[in-house]
């Protein structure tokens, strides 16, 4: 899974995604797509769209706001699962949780709050450094009357569920407002004009998706669809489990010290193989109460 930003040609008509909907989401968004590069003076500039739905170029060290676009290794995969509405005729998902930063969250005063354990995280530039540096701002999670949201030390924001439209044919979910504003490069020196490359790029990929993604639903099918993941591809160990027998399960539960449950049988001779391969062994014996 890829999180990344529209691009300029998607935006221009590549998607008939946001050819039916409209690229204006009310607010200035950047795009991926670079429109000006000169590493001898350390500059770059990246197209972005403007409130009024026309492209502009900026400095990638300005504030627009991020539109993330995720695309998925399979989409039909990842929004199987997932309610499916419709606006203007495209179809309409929503994946995970984000603070909603247009919306305040009215908190009585004199209020404990449970933490959730959970941290969200907003990408910005910190002003304090010269020259500013890109900076990651923690968000913790708290739950009040069952409703989630984050505390800054300015306010307090409701976590909302985030709505993408499908894309299909470009196999990518667009998002349908923007989350935050952030620069897209301060001080990453290795940046080279390629959206890739940039700070915004790797926290869109790390920090943002991990807090970005939904809990699992274990439903049959997902357990299911986690079996086959996990024997996709070479098996590294070249394991064979038919050649693993009982003697071999039982040794190894010794030699990593875990407890092992023995099924079967009274006066099977369990206990006394156990007690040749470990001397030391505990035995608990378990048995049915009786009523």
């Amino acid at each position: 899974m890829e999180v990344t930003l529209l691009s300029k040609e998607e935006i221009e008509g590549k998607s008939k995604v946001l050819q039916k909907v409209g690229i204006n989401c009310q607010k200035d968004y950047w795009t991926r797509t670079p429109s000006y590069f000169t590493r001898r003076f350390n500059m770059a500039d990246e197209f972005h769209v403007n409130t009024s739905g026309t492209l502009s170029s900026g400095s990638v060290k300005y504030d627009y706001g991020v539109r993330p676009v995720i695309k998925p290794d399979n989409l039909e995969k990842l929004i199987r699962n997932l309610k499916i509405t419709y606006e203007n005729g495209v179809e309409v998902v929503e994946y995970g949780q984000y603070p909603d930063f247009d919306v305040l969250f009215d908190k009585p005063n004199n209020v404990k709050l449970k933490p959730t354990g959970k941290i969200y995280y907003e990408s910005t530039s910190n002003g304090s450094f010269s020259p500013p540096r890109f900076w990651l701002i923690n968000m913790p999670e708290y739950e009040y009357n069952g409703e989630k949201f984050i505390q800054t030390a300015f306010s307090i924001q409701p976590v909302k569920p985030v709505k993408f439209y499908v894309d299909r044919e470009n196999n990518m979910l667009i998002s349908k407002d923007v989350f935050f504003y952030s620069p897209i490069n301060l001080d990453n020196p290795n940046y080279n004009g390629n959206f890739e490359t940039s700070q915004l790029y790797d926290f869109l990929n790390n920090e943002f998706i991990k807090a970005l993604k939904p809990d699992k639903e274990y439903t049959k099918e997902t357990l299911e669809d986690n079996v086959e993941d996990l024997f996709e591809g070479e098996n590294p160990y070249d394991l064979d489990l038919e050649d693993v027998g009982e003697e071999d399960i039982i040794e190894g539960a010794i030699l990593s010290d875990i407890p092992l449950m023995l099924h079967g049988k009274t006066a099977a001779g369990k206990s006394s193989r156990i007690k040749q391969m470990d001397k030391d062994v505990q035995i608990v014996y378990l048995g049915l109460a009786d009523p």
